[in-house]
């Protein structure tokens, strides 16, 4: 089964149009390979089997259309030595992904935690639902914890080598690898893992944007190194902004998702 963030996946839409080799497939041809694609990204090592009949299965066409298809559709694979086929674009972004959320998985135990109040604390809150007043009973649950965010704990003062890497793979520009290292080792120590991604990534589709524009050239993006040492993630305007989702929910669901009992 896919971890949980191969369950999405990152397609870049102009460059798949754009791209000569997928202009000149039948439309079939097209949708099993976008088939293939997805089941490499769902795999351990972001590969498919080479095996005929897999291929037929999994690209969704068949026996017949695959037979029709498959040379046109497997030029876009690189034979690896174990013998299977891995796309070069999907296991770049393959990585990158499996990148950033092993390094937030160990940002994530690294936080401070807060045990939650003890059993049968009451407190008197307003009353969503009509009456004044209500007094509900929290229970004690012992794997509670509270993420503060926007704190440094001692162990974040020491960076993983996941992280760092993770940083360097969302900038923009990827040169002097040694100081750059070490610049976004030292902001680490400034500034939460998950804080400092969000403002390379919104960086990152910033300069996109503007290079696809014609208003920039790739090689006026600053150094990674040069970048995190002058802190330029401190900048106004790369502040991500907020996401929201409205979900409407009845009281009895508000009332059970909390796991907070009305008397």
């Amino acid at each position: 089964m896919a971890a949980k963030w191969q369950q999405w996946m990152p397609f870049h839409i102009n460059r798949f149009k754009a791209s000569p080799a997928v202009q000149a497939m039948h439309p079939a041809a097209r949708m099993g390979y976008w088939y293939l694609l997805t089941s490499a990204w769902e795999s351990d090592d972001c590969t498919i089997s080479a095996d005929p009949l897999d291929l037929a299965e999994k690209s969704g066409l068949g026996d017949e259309l695959w037979s029709q298809y498959n040379t046109r559709i497997l030029r876009n694979f690189d034979v690896l030595p174990s013998g299977k086929l891995q796309n070069k674009v999907c296991f770049e972004e393959w990585s990158k992904a499996k990148l950033v959320f092993e390094a937030r998985q160990e940002a994530a135990k690294r936080t401070t935690e807060i045990r939650s109040p003890r059993k049968n604390d009451t407190v008197t809150v307003d009353n969503l639902f009509g009456a004044d007043t209500v007094t509900v009973d929290i229970p004690l649950r012992s794997a509670d914890t509270i993420t503060k965010t926007g704190t440094l704990t001692e162990k974040q003062k020491h960076p993983s080598r996941s992280e760092i890497e993770a940083l360097y793979q969302a900038y923009p520009k990827h040169e002097a690898k040694a100081p750059s290292f070490k610049a976004i080792e030292k902001s680490l120590k400034k500034k939460p893992f998950d804080e400092l991604l969000a403002i390379v990534q919104v960086y990152a589709a910033k300069t996109g944007k503007q290079i696809a524009e014609g208003k920039l050239e790739k090689q006026y993006i600053p150094l990674p190194s040069t970048w995190f040492n002058q802190e330029r993630y401190e900048d106004d305007d790369l502040k991500p902004q907020p996401q929201y989702e409205i979900v409407e929910v009845s009281p009895q669901k508000f009332w059970a998702d909390t796991g907070i009992h009305v008397s």
